[in-house]
């Protein structure tokens, strides 16, 4: 593997987890009204009945829930990426170390 090749990896995980983050953010800027009543009363959820009573409100509000979900998923694909990679390379250090030491 070259070295492009692994930045390459490494970097899609960093851009997948930002556009997730965009895509939160832009949907938060959109949910305007929810926002202001959730910071008056911090003790409100955001539940399912929440979601569907915006749904009902129009079209900008349906955009900003299925942004919501598209950047809940494109975070956490961001993040289950960046863990495997992770992971592979600690098991390539692991093999390479056992081969420098002759185990």
């Amino acid at each position: 593997m070259t070295f492009y090749q692994w930045l390459n990896e490494w970097w899609t995980g960093f851009v997948v987890m930002a556009g997730g983050a965009l895509f939160i953010w832009l949907s938060l800027a959109l949910l305007g009204e929810y926002r202001r009543a959730f910071m008056a009363n911090p003790m409100s959820v955001m539940s399912l009945d929440v979601l569907l009573s915006i749904i009902r409100c129009g079209t900008p509000s349906a955009m900003a829930v299925i942004t919501l979900l598209a950047g809940a998923c494109f975070l956490a694909g961001g993040f289950l990426l960046l863990a495997k990679l992770s992971f592979s390379a600690v098991l390539d250090l692991w093999q390479a170390g056992r081969l420098a030491l002759g185990i």
